[in-house]
């Protein structure tokens, strides 16, 4: 079912490479933990952006991010999941059977309406909003006598989370650096008092 596109935020000792080069020797785990904590901070801050962007759970957009760190860079990707209307507080009667008002969900700091939506669960046990697409299809009469044309739905879906994301690598990134910056210097301060 549906694509996913990946946007990442990398920060990367690239620009401070000279003077890291000698520090790498002697304390190679204290640039990793601070490439890692600075990542954590840049996903952290942007995941509380994108819920107040949004109003999705704080679970819904954690679990499109995710963190990778390594000795020189650490990265924050974002996965680019649909995420269903349904999840966006998607509210209206249920099951409708065409003669509803519609659905109305909260995305972006307000409430929208769909006046053609009907929240529906199907036979399976997966509820969504839905909408009717305008195609016909048809199927066996269940009395053997002419088939039965039936229109078909599809499920409306809310922005990508990775559009969410772009909105806000600059934050991000701003607060990724502040937090390396400070932990590097925090653990280069231990390790040198250690001695």
């Amino acid at each position: 079912m549906g694509w996913t596109l990946i946007t990442t935020l990398r920060l990367n000792d690239s620009d401070l490479q000279a003077g890291i080069d000698s520090l790498r020797q002697k304390y190679p785990q204290a640039i990793r933990r601070s490439l890692r904590r600075g990542a954590e901070a840049a996903e952290t801050t942007m995941a509380r952006a994108m819920v107040a962007e949004t109003g999705l759970p704080v679970a819904k957009i954690k679990g499109a991010l995710t963190i990778t760190a390594g000795a020189t860079s650490a990265e924050v990707k974002a996965k680019g999941i649909r995420i269903p209307l349904i999840d966006f507080k998607a509210r209206g009667p249920e099951p409708s059977r065409g003669k509803g008002r519609g659905v109305s969900y909260a995305i972006a700091h307000g409430r929208n309406r769909d006046a053609h939506a009907f929240i529906a669960t199907m036979p399976q046990g997966h509820r969504g909003v839905f909408k009717r697409t305008g195609r016909f299809g048809s199927r066996p009469s269940k009395r053997g006598g002419k088939p039965v044309l039936r229109e078909s739905i599809g499920e409306l879906f809310g922005p990508s989370l990775v559009n969410v994301f772009v909105k806000f690598l600059e934050l991000g990134s701003a607060r990724a650096l502040e937090v390396f910056n400070s932990t590097l210097k925090h653990e280069i301060d231990r390790a040198l008092s250690r001695r």
